[in-house]
């Protein structure tokens, strides 16, 4: 519950029965001046006590049906305003926390992600040596690379091995490339464009790359294809920043509301 947009006070109908002097000592004040002397009482004391009224009867009685405001004493609202203060701190700390938890969970998840990648970019290797071995064994039982020209429908023989070279070379150096590359930020800035590059070039082979554009599709967020992990975190980072600076403004309008109160000159009448 938040007070910064109203005065700290309650509403009460008083009776025949109760005093001035009673209503003052049920709000914690042991002389009922401030209660006289509360800025939304001065009509009705203005009503019953004429110009003076702030120096009336400590034992002035009240009527059935008099509105009278019963302002929060010094002492709670000097309470509330630690307390919203020792809030504002807790925000603040758990903004911290929360925040070191994202990039943590982010380095976890890139970690996950580039061994992955790496040992696709192993697993190819492996399987390019091996065809590579498989097709020059061929060669020298005298068997002409079947495989390879399946492959790639080519007329020579030099070509297919050209071809199957440039091929292999250019997955595993870019797959090497795009794990070695660090990912890109969420603010596209300095050199965070040729990490993009590379991501949505060298690493399309890998298992991220792919993983990363079908959760995109799925969710119909391009950035997700983007920028990976980077995506997640900063946009779960400004939900968690907008929260606590909402928070943290709903207490700081809480204390100032209560400080200003403090300082009206009404807590210092006494009659």
């Amino acid at each position: 519950m938040y007070f910064a947009d109203q005065p700290f006070h309650s509403k009460y109908h008083a009776n025949h029965r109760d005093s001035v002097v009673a209503l003052a000592a049920r709000r914690g004040f042991i002389n009922p001046g401030p209660l006289i002397a509360y800025p939304p009482n001065r009509e009705l004391f203005l009503r019953k006590g004429g110009p003076n009224f702030l120096y009336m009867s400590r034992d002035f009685p009240l009527t059935d049906g008099d509105t009278v405001y019963l302002p929060w004493s010094e002492r709670a609202l000097s309470n509330l305003v630690v307390v919203f203060e020792k809030l504002i701190e807790e925000t603040r700390d758990d903004y911290e926390k929360m925040t070191k938890g994202l990039m943590l969970n982010k380095k976890e998840l890139e970690d996950f992600l580039t061994t992955v990648d790496i040992l696709s970019v192993c697993a190819g290797g492996v399987a390019g040596i091996a065809g590579t071995a498989a097709a020059y064994a061929a060669e020298l039982k005298g068997i002409e690379s079947i495989f390879f020209r399946a492959l790639f429908k080519l007329g020579s023989e030099n070509k297919n091995h050209l071809l199957d070279f440039a091929i292999g070379r250019t997955l595993n150096v870019g797959g090497v490339v795009a794990v070695a590359t660090d990912a890109p930020s969420e603010e596209l800035e300095g050199w965070d464009w040729f990490r993009v590059v590379i991501r949505n070039t060298l690493n399309i082979p890998s298992p991220s790359y792919i993983a990363a554009l079908l959760v995109a599709i799925g969710t119909g967020d391009a950035e997700l294809w983007w920028k990976g992990p980077d995506h997640i975190v900063a946009a779960r980072a400004r939900e968690i920043a907008a929260r606590c600076k909402s928070e943290i403004k709903d207490h700081q309008d809480a204390v100032t509301a209560a400080k200003r109160q403090l300082a009206l000159p009404f807590y210092k009448h006494r009659i």
